[in-house]
C-alpha cells in the first residue's frame, strides 16, 4: 500500500515539474517575443539611447586620440576662460562613464551571443593546426628520405666511377 502512494506522489511530482518547465518555457518565449517586437526593458532602452549618443568620431580607428578630443571639447566650451569648470568636467566624466558601461554591456552581450560560433571556429583552428603539424612532419620525413636517397645515389655513383677507373 505504501509503495503505491509513493509511486502516485512521485508521478504527481513529475507532472508538476513538467508543468513548471512548460510554463517557464512559455514565459521565456513570451519575453523573447516581446523583444522581437520592440518591447525592451528600461535598462536596454537606456543603453540603446546611451549608445546612440556616442559621437561618430569615436568609431574612427586611425589616428584618433579620445583624450585629446575630450580635452579640446572641454576647453572650447570655456569661451576663452583658461580654467576648467569642475562641474563641467564631472558631468562629462559621468557621461563618458555611462557610455563606457553601455558599450561594455553591449560587447559582453555580443560575446555571449557569439560564443558558440567562437567555440566552433576555435575547434576549426585546432583541427587546422593539427593538420598543419602533420603536414610539417610529413615534409620533414620526406626531406630526410630525399637526403638519404641523394647520399645513397652519390655513394653508388662514386663506387661506379671508382670501379670504372680500375
Amino acid at each position: 500500500m505504501d509503495s503505491t502512494l509513493i509511486q502516485i506522489n512521485y508521478e504527481q511530482q513529475q507532472q508538476h515539474y513538467l508543468l513548471f518547465e512548460y510554463a517557464k518555457t512559455v514565459i521565456l518565449n513570451m519575453f523573447d517575443s516581446f523583444k522581437d517586437h520592440g518591447f525592451l526593458s528600461v535598462s536596454e532602452k537606456a543603453d540603446r539611447e546611451t549608445l546612440n549618443t556616442i559621437e561618430d568620431c569615436y568609431y574612427i580607428e586611425n589616428n584618433f586620440d579620445p583624450k585629446e578630443y575630450e580635452l579640446q571639447k572641454l576647453l572650447s566650451s570655456q569661451n576663452g576662460n583658461p580654467f576648467l569648470n569642475l562641474s563641467d568636467v564631472i558631468a562629462r566624466r559621468d557621461r563618458l562613464d555611462t557610455q563606457l558601461t553601455a558599450v561594455s554591456k553591449r560587447v559582453s552581450k555580443l560575446v555571449l551571443e557569439n560564443s558558440s560560433s567562437y567555440t566552433a571556429e576555435l575547434q576549426r583552428v585546432t583541427v587546422l593546426t593539427s593538420a598543419l603539424e602533420g603536414s610539417i612532419e610529413t615534409c620533414h620525413t620526406a626531406r630526410r628520405n630525399l637526403r638519404r636517397a641523394q647520399y645513397q645515389i652519390t655513394t653508388r655513383n662514386l663506387g661506379l666511377i671508382r670501379n670504372a677507373m680500375r
